[in-house]
């Protein structure tokens, strides 16, 4: 086939091919935009629930639209439960841990991304896998030695 029949096919083919991937981008973003709403969902249950009173939860459930919205729970905390004391402790805890993590992890990067180090690519990957870990696994050995 050449001439005009080839250009027709190859026209062809490249919108099919066009329509293919607008599908999959298509695709792509309502799944990607459902795992979003999922994951974002438990976050606005709680923030949600934060604002309602805990009579109204306890008459209507966690889930109910709420009756009421009161800043009460907040003030509490802020007041009786001691939230002044900790957030002051944790800032003096956060912001040094911050600035170390950053400062140390910044230098690793630049040392691991220009010279050559033996076993580079292990320590990232051993760095990276760090990150991927929530931190809640790594309290787990602190409470079982507390105990």
């Amino acid at each position: 086939m050449n001439g005009p029949e080839a250009s027709v096919a190859g026209e062809a083919i490249r919108r099919r091919s066009r329509r293919a991937r607008k599908a999959r981008t298509v695709g792509f973003h309502m799944t990607a935009s459902f795992v979003a709403l999922l994951w974002v969902a438990p976050l606005l249950l709680v923030i949600v629930l934060s604002f309602r009173s805990f009579d109204d939860i306890l008459a209507n459930g966690l889930i109910a639209i709420p009756r009421s919205f009161t800043f009460h729970g907040y003030t509490d905390a802020w007041g009786n439960g001691g939230g002044r004391r900790g957030m002051l402790n944790s800032f003096i805890i956060t912001v040094p841990a911050l600035a170390l993590a950053l400062g140390l992890s910044s230098l690793a990067a630049f040392g691991l991304s220009r010279f050559k180090v033996p076993f580079r690519r292990t320590i990232l990957l051993v760095m990276l896998g760090g990150n991927l870990l929530p931190p809640q696994i790594l309290l787990i050995p602190l409470a079982r030695n507390a105990e």
